[in-house]
């Protein structure tokens, strides 16, 4: 099942609790819950930090990069969202490390469009639609995370999709360990797998 998550400009833009329209803001040490929404929404041309936040109960997503924003969005835990917990789409791209991302009622990260990214060193479990997913013509990068215990597959590749995958600790998946699909391509390697309760890698 593939993850959709709608439109993310009519559904989340005019219903965020804080919205990045441009410029470089730093957000820091904040706790973010919208009954409405997107918990954080950043667009157009913007350069946020966003560090050291917990973004929980969002009801669509955590945390929207969409346009050609880049986003450095580091130690933050984001849990217990109703949608996706990090979202990545267009031509979003940014620098994503050591964040704790968990129970989450979607994917813990969905990457879509043309997006990039480094997506290093965090923790992603518990996702009601796997750990992370890379859809469209997503160029992502997901190093030396543990992603464990997603109640789908812990990585789905799909679409035109073209992720490097690397030094990954993949661990339990429901669903599977890797799942690569439909024209979806990349470089995977130096992932350590176990415990999935279907294919390791697929």
């Amino acid at each position: 099942e593939k993850a959709e998550g709608g439109d993310s400009r009519t559904n989340n833009a005019c219903r965020a609790c804080v919205v990045v329209e441009g410029g470089n803001a730093t957000v820091d040490r904040c706790t973010v819950s919208c009954q409405t929404g997107t918990g954080v929404y950043v667009m157009g041309d913007s350069r946020p930090t966003i560090v050291n936040c917990t973004l929980t109960e969002n009801v669509h997503a955590a945390i929207v990069c969409c346009g050609n924003t880049y986003t450095n969005f580091g130690g933050c835990s984001v849990k217990r969202n109703a949608g996706f917990g990090v979202w990545l789409l267009e031509s979003a791209d940014g620098n994503f490390a050591h964040n704790r991302i968990g129970s989450n009622s979607k994917c813990g990260v969905l990457c879509c469009g043309q997006c990039k990214g480094v997506f290093d060193s965090n923790k992603v479990s518990n996702g009601g639609q796997g750990g992370f997913w890379a859809q469209g013509f997503s160029t992502v990068v997901i190093t030396n995370n543990v992603i464990r215990k997603n109640h789908r597959a812990a990585m789905q590749v799909s679409d035109d999709a073209a992720p490097v995958v690397a030094s990954n600790t993949i661990l339990e998946g429901e669903g599977g360990g890797i799942v690569v699909h439909d024209r979806a391509k990349g470089l995977f390697v130096l992932n350590d797998l176990s415990g999935s309760c279907r294919a390791g890698a697929g």
